[in-house]
């Protein structure tokens, strides 16, 4: 199973404190996620988009899934 985190433009934790604030939600920069990420990436495409007006918050693969 692949490994992701979320992670903000330059690590910087005020886009991530923007962005918890705007979905009321409580992710840290760097923390890991599993399952499925439709919903997040989705409300990651509208906070770049509508709020950041760049990319500020995105999700990285940290781990392949063929990897053990």
């Amino acid at each position: 199973m692949a490994i992701y985190k979320i992670t903000t433009d330059g690590e910087d934790q005020g886009w991530m404190d923007a962005f918890n604030n705007h979905y009321d939600t409580h992710y840290k920069i760097g923390e890991v996620l599993t399952g499925d990420l439709t919903d997040l990436k989705e409300k990651i495409f509208h906070f770049n988009n509508g709020v950041a007006l760049g990319p500020a918050i995105s999700i990285v693969e940290v781990q392949d899934e063929d990897e053990d």
